[in-house]
This record gives structure tokens, sequence and C-alpha cells, in this order.
């Protein structure tokens, strides 16, 4: 018995771009200090391409000797047109293209989640979906909770081969079938907008606040319909990174970055965190004094 695993679904945002691209190219961004102009005009191109703190790729730099080329980060070919020119003017950048399942800009990874080889401790539960053993599953966000529209439909070929492993004849096949997309409410530019802005911040904030500050979110629904426009949870993490193909020369090494770290960036805070209520429980005090008789309803105004 042979399977075969069909062309995985994409995922779009509410205009119909995509997230998550199964035929997609990435454009890994290489980089030596020796080539590079001004280390501070080099970070600063590099913050909103790839939405990290001015900080964090400030040590990244500092892991390197000025002779050696090193991974900075992933962008996608609609960032390089638009930001490319100031990124080759400050980084002098050496910039490669892999075919990848693309996640755009690093996006709502937590939404998005990723996709990665099946774990261990879920083998046999896949093996008895039909999926072979080397299979890519989604293990997180709409990747994971949308697997099987996403995935499609797993093929076969049962056939009978001699003891010289020479196919002899093919008894029963069943060919594989594309999954299918899956479109999300989101917005992809307010989402990256977002993003940028709370790497800005964090960036600019480096000798005060942002020190202590666990992350933050943001959360923008559209008020006619209640959709979720964008879901931000900061800092988020690259969603490269757990890709068998990853482009990191250590990824597990940044994946442990990812799980020790003081701001939990695996972590969504928008669903995960847990927070005081704040202003939200006047609602509750207000209703509460208004059923006593105590408060008469129209002093609410006051």
């Amino acid at each position: 018995m042979e399977r075969f695993l069909p062309n995985r679904g994409n995922i779009y945002d509410n205009l119909g771009r995509p997230m998550a691209d199964q035929n997609g190219i990435a454009l890994p961004v290489y980089l030596v200090k020796n080539d590079i102009p001004g280390i501070n005009q080099c970070i600063e191109a590099l913050i909103p391409i790839l939405g990290r703190e001015y900080q964090e790729l400030e040590q990244l730099f500092n892991l390197y000797n000025a002779d050696t080329l090193f991974f900075a980060g992933e962008m996608d070919p609609e960032t390089y047109r638009v930001r490319g020119a100031n990124l080759e003017a400050a980084c002098r950048p050496q910039i490669d293209e892999r075919p990848t399942r693309r996640y755009f800009a690093s996006v709502a990874p937590h939404v998005i989640g990723y996709v990665s080889q099946i774990p261990a401790e879920q083998a046999a539960d896949y093996n008895s979906r039909g999926y072979p053993a080397d299979a890519m599953v989604g293990v997180s966000g709409i990747e994971q909770a949308w697997e099987d529209e996403l995935r499609g439909t797993i093929g076969n070929r049962l056939s009978l081969f001699s003891v010289t492993d020479e196919r002899l004849r093919i008894i029963t096949e069943k060919r594989a079938q594309p999954g299918e997309s899956v479109y999300l409410t989101l917005n992809r530019d307010l989402q990256k907008g977002i993003q940028e802005a709370f790497a800005q911040a964090y960036s600019f904030s480096a000798p005060t606040w942002a020190q202590t500050s666990p992350g933050a979110a943001a959360v923008v629904l559209d008020v006619n319909t209640g959709a979720v426009l964008a879901m931000v949870s900061y800092p988020g993490f690259d969603p490269a990174v757990f890709s068998p193909d990853s482009p990191y020369l250590d990824p597990g090494s940044v994946i442990q970055g990812y799980q020790t770290d003081f701001q939990t960036p695996l972590v969504n805070r928008a669903t995960q965190g847990r927070y005081p209520l704040g202003s939200v429980f006047k609602l509750v005090s207000s209703i509460a004094g208004t059923q006593s008789g105590l408060v008469p309803f129209d002093s609410l105004n006051n």
C-alpha cells in the first residue's frame, strides 16, 4: 500500500489575499556585518520587514563576527517589492529564494498556526487516519483546527510486487484530492500594521517599560457584524522555524528560546491570556445596583 498526500489548501484573508500559500516563495535574508554601511540604519530597516524589536535584532547581530554570513529572517516577495530598495541600501543583504508553505510576513502566527511533521505521541492516531509517516500536519491555529479541510483526501494505491520488488500490477487505486482553502475575516494589512506598531513601540520604549512588559494584544472587530478583522498577540514567532525545511541553522535553539522567553511568544494573549476585567465590570455593578432598587435607573448617566 502506497499513500499520497494531496496539495494542501491555502488560507486567505477577507479580501482573498494569501496568508498561508502552499506553493509560495519565501526570501531568506542573509547579512554580513562588514558589508553593512550602518548597523543602526540596517536594524531600523529590518524592524518593519521582520516584525522584530530593535533589541532583539541587535542581540542577533552581536552573535556573529564581522565577516560571518548569517540568517536574519525571511520576507515575502510582496514585502520585498515595497521595502526592497530601502533594505538593499541599508543592509546590502544576500537574498535567496526557497519554495515552501509560505506564511505572509509571519502575520497572525497565533491565529494561522503552522504545519510540522507528525508529533511522535500522535503518530498512531494519524496512521489510523491514513497519513504517511512523513506527512506534514497542522499543529496549531487554523492549520490544526481545519486540518481535515486543508489536507484534502489522501490517495492510495494497492499493488502486487514480486520478490525482486518489481510491480506486477495495481490492484486498486484512489487518487488524492486537493485540500479546500479556508477564508478568514482577518484583514492582512490591518493585522500586519498592528504587529509593526507593537514592534516599533517596544523598540522605542526599550529603556523604560518595555524591559518588564510581558507582551501585548489587540483585537479589532467589525461593529456591524462582529467579525474579527485583526487579532494580534505580541510578541509573535516565525512559523517557518517549525518546518523541516526551516532556513534557520539551528531551529531547535530558536524554538527553545520561544519556550523559555519570559514574554511567552507562543501564547496567544488574545484568546489564552487571563486579565482583570477593569471597566467591563462596571456593567455588572450597575445592573446589581438597579436590581437592588437602591440606585435609580436614570441616575446611571451621572
